[in-house]
């Protein structure tokens, strides 16, 4: 029988919550629906996260490193 990929997809899933709850926490994260950004890249997006305020958060860095971790390891 095949394993299911629920169990996986849940654990993203809460991942993805901390590190989204982090960034909120610090303020990382942005919305301006009526006056989006514009990225280096060009694309226009009512989001931008500034990713350098994890840089004065050590615990959200780790928060961060150990989702890139997990998903590191999954796709082994």
């Amino acid at each position: 029988m095949a394993e299911s990929s629920f169990p996986r997809a849940a654990e993203a899933s809460d991942r993805a919550r901390s590190v989204a709850r982090a960034l909120l926490e610090i303020d990382a994260v942005s919305l301006r629906p009526h006056d989006p950004f514009t990225w280096s890249s060009g694309l226009i997006a009512p989001i931008y996260c500034d990713n350098r305020r994890t840089l004065a958060v050590p615990s959200v860095r780790t928060t961060i490193a150990d989702g890139f971790a997990d998903v590191m390891r999954e796709a082994d």
